[in-house]
């Protein structure tokens, strides 16, 4: 969850889009057999609720004509108004009889009725003779008709009722199984009753004979298929009468049904990503872009780089804690700094502390008060204390134009500070980051005043232990100065072991992770990479990890700088190069001779060293605002 509040965004539209989608194309994928079992089952289910439905109506119509002869006036006086009348009843009761007949035992009419509004539906010519019981079907006039009877007790003849087929047509057209389904009603002879088609020839011819010759066990039994070649089929017996249901559809409609569920499945999840996006889009424009706006403006504040990794939301934390650590040391310098200096401005802050711009009323000049977070009540950071206060001493004990004046240390609770010299300009570090490589006119003075700074500290057994871009401060009156001698050493102290060193990554020496005590060579070392950095724009060992880096710096030769720029002296790229040799002994004698042999390029080239104007006004080089980049680092872990 450390990646960008974009992709988060992103990842959780996703997930909230496709994840149902992904599960019902599993589904699908999983069950498409069932897709062709549920047609199956569909068939079968609608043939048997048809055949079920024509049996209720035909039992309901047998139900009528056998209650009507059993009634006694009807073998007592057939002809009688009375059995007249009854017939009648049945007309008017049952919208879909049209004829009633009543016959004796040897087949001669004795009483008919009949509705004289369905006349001409039953035409001049239709026969209501009795035959057996089962029901026929008719063809009147204009429609169909079914004949069915019940016969009179004492075997003394049959009544015949002659009803409407359309409840049945109706019953069969009125199932729609689904695309390019048949349905039909048909009789043991093959005749089609009702449904969709004429002929049974569209049937498989075995489910077809089986039907007619009534083995067909209504959807299970004997037959038990429901795929036939190309088709699924179904089937239904009836009870009532000698006739049967068949339904038959292609089987590849199963196969069409799932590539549409699939066409629907990946049309779906296309508009998901697509509303993914443009949610994403939206969330971009009004959270996440203001959002990175918001830590960019916050670190451009507090003139700190952005915090590496982590979310949007992560840097704006992390920029709101270091903005609440800096009040907390402006509070707490307050107590101090009241009585000689006066607070005036926060200027930068980073692991081990803060730097502010101050205000000598005594002496009447500004100047950076730099603080370091320690523990009072620990006897060891009492001691760095005590170091700190001593190597300021000796530091203020010599004045040199290439190296920051301390003026003055002070301690109070849980901080100590150091009052020093104010240059007004940037940082080294952030003029190549906005400047890019240097010329070599620039670079060859630049890199004198460096080293004859390194050259009068070592003269006083002072090891800066820090050397970088960042501790090298540029004034806009020209001038250069390395800050923070010995800065390092007494962060080390506090924490004095054999297993840890003190220094920026990338710019500690070798041997100083084999055992060898921090020497003057080793701040020479760090001066060639200063001066690898300025002429070719990059750092030389810089790696993705800090293990990485380190290695980098031990065991890999720097690309000479040749291969980057012609235009470099060759005595140049030579010194740059012994200066970054793995072993001491390989190194220039001393801080001092190098400043000899960059002092007589400058002289034989008239070269000075000019500035280009910074990108900030406000900007102040006695800030070291990178100084949270010094670490303790375990020689062990990393080697």
């Amino acid at each position: 969850m450390r990646g960008s509040l974009l992709l988060r965004v992103i990842v959780a539209l996703a997930l909230m889009g496709l994840l149902p989608i992904a599960i019902t194309y599993f589904q699908l994928k999983t069950n498409e057999d069932a897709l062709t079992s549920q047609v199956e089952r569909t068939h079968i289910v609608t043939s048997l609720a048809v055949a079920s439905q024509v049996d209720t109506y035909l039992e309901g119509m047998f139900d009528l004509a056998r209650s009507t002869a059993s009634h006694p006036v009807l073998l007592q006086s057939p002809r009688s108004p009375t059995a007249q009348e009854l017939l009648r009843g049945i007309l008017q009761a049952q919208p879909d009889v049209a004829v009633v007949g009543v016959f004796n035992a040897t087949g001669e009419l004795v009483i008919k009725v009949q509705r004289i509004d369905l006349k001409d539906e039953l035409g001049e010519h239709y026969d209501v003779s009795p035959e057996s019981g089962e029901p026929t079907l008719l063809r009147g006039a204009t429609k169909r008709w079914l004949r069915l009877g019940a016969p009179l007790p004492q075997e003394a003849g049959q009544l015949v009722l002659l009803v409407r087929a359309e409840h049945l047509n109706a019953t069969v057209q009125g199932y729609q199984i689904g695309e390019e389904a048949l349905l039909a009603l048909a009789t043991q002879d093959g005749e089609v009753l009702f449904g969709g088609v004429t002929t049974l020839d569209t049937f498989p011819p075995d489910l077809v004979e089986l039907a007619r010759s009534g083995k067909l066990g209504s959807g299970s039994g004997e037959f038990e298929q429901t795929t036939i070649g190309d088709a699924i089929v179904g089937w239904a017996e009836l009870e009532q009468a000698p006739w049967f249901v068949l339904s038959r559809q292609p089987a590849h409609i199963a196969q069409v049904a799932r590539n549409r569920i699939r066409r629907a499945t990946w049309l779906s999840a296309a508009a998901a990503i697509l509303l993914a996006a443009a949610i994403a889009s939206g969330a971009y424009l009004t959270v996440v872009r203001p959002l990175r706006r918001l830590a960019e403006a916050q670190n451009e504040l507090m003139g700190e780089a952005p915090v590496a990794g982590g979310s949007e939301i992560a840097q704006l934390e992390a920029s709101f804690q270091l903005l609440q650590q800096r009040i907390r040391d402006s509070e707490d310098l307050g107590k101090v700094f009241l009585g000689r200096y006066r607070v005036k401005e926060l200027l930068g802050s980073g692991a081990m502390g803060s730097v502010f711009q101050g205000w000598d009323p005594k002496l009447k000049r500004e100047l950076a008060l730099k603080t370091m977070r320690v523990n009072a009540e620990d006897i060891d950071q009492q001691k760095l204390i005590a170091s700190l206060m001593d190597e300021a001493a000796v530091s203020a004990r010599f004045h040199h134009p290439n190296i920051v004046t301390v003026y003055d240390v002070a301690e109070e609770g849980s901080a100590a500070y150091i009052a020093m010299e104010l240059v007004d300009g940037t940082n080294l570090e952030k003029y190549l980051s906005s400047r890019g490589p240097l010329d070599t006119d620039q670079v060859i003075p630049l890199g004198a005043a460096i080293a004859r700074a390194l050259a009068t500290a070592h003269s006083h057994d002072l090891v800066h232990h820090d050397v970088k871009p960042a501790n090298v401060l540029l004034g806009r009156d020209r001038s250069i100065k390395v800050t923070d001698f010995g800065i390092s050493e007494l962060i080390s102290a506090a924490t004095r072991s054999d297993d840890v060193i003190c220094g920026t990554p990338g710019y500690i020496a070798p041997e100083c992770f084999l055992g060898d005590p921090y020497s003057p060579s080793a701040d020479l070392f760090s001066l060639g990479l200063i001066f690898y950095e300025a002429l070719v724009g990059r750092h030389p060992f810089q790696g993705r990890t800090l293990r990485e880096t380190i290695l980098n710096t031990a065991t890999i030769e720097p690309e000479p700088i040749e291969n980057f720029r012609a235009d470099v002296p060759p005595e140049l790229a030579e010194l740059v190069a012994s200066l970054m040799a793995k072993e001491p002994g390989d190194r220039p004698q001393d801080a001092a001779a190098v400043a000899t042999q960059l002092e007589t390029m400058v002289r034989s080239r008239d070269l000075g060293w000019t500035p280009l104007a910074f990108e900030k006004a406000a900007e102040s080089a006695g800030a070291d605002q990178e100084i949270g980049k010094t670490q303790l680092i375990s020689k062990t872990e990393n080697a």
